[in-house]
């Protein structure tokens, strides 16, 4: 039986499978490996490749677009702000006793409070802490720079804030 080289001309083989020679396979491929055997050894080496690599999504997308929120708040650019939220989109001010209150709808009526909240304070300014991350919703607790925080849950659905609830603010 015959095989092919890479310059074209018959090569005696044993196998009684020709297969074609090449030199950059054969140092690749250890002669004591097997075909199926050397594939399941580059399957596990391109595991482990990917596997030590951080994941491109790794920031999980909800956590993204509330981070960009509260960006916005703090270059105070309500027209930034209702971009990020859909057209549904409510914010929701839960008391001490539990329950939950619609404060606005949509997005044009988020731009029109933010706009009057920046004219009364114009310096106010909002950091993160102790954020959680997921899929769909995203929690963390804001705190105005020398003031209260509150602990925020947002929702996020297809890239646009869907729900916000902000809790009683503490000390």
């Amino acid at each position: 039986m015959g095989g092919v080289s890479s310059g074209g001309s018959l090569v005696q083989s044993a196998s009684p499978h020709p297969r074609p020679t090449c030199v950059i396979m054969e140092r690749m491929v250890p002669k004591a490996l097997s075909r199926a055997r050397w594939r399941r050894q580059v399957v596990r080496l391109l595991l482990i490749a990917f596997s030590t690599f951080p994941a491109a999504a790794e920031v999980p997308k909800a956590l993204e677009v509330a981070q960009q929120l509260v960006e916005a708040f703090n270059r105070h650019d309500p027209e930034a702000m209702a971009a990020l939220v859909a057209n549904d989109f409510e914010l929701y001010y839960v008391g001490d006793d539990g329950k939950a209150s619609l404060a606005l709808t949509g997005p044009e009526a988020l731009e029109k409070e933010m706009t009057g909240y920046f004219e009364a304070v114009p310096n106010v300014e909002s950091k993160i802490t102790d954020q959680v991350g997921g899929e769909a919703f995203v929690s963390f607790r804001e705190q105005i720079v020398g003031g209260a925080s509150s602990l925020a849950v947002y929702e996020v659905r297809e890239g646009k804030i869907r729900r916000v609830w902000y809790y009683p603010a503490e000390p």
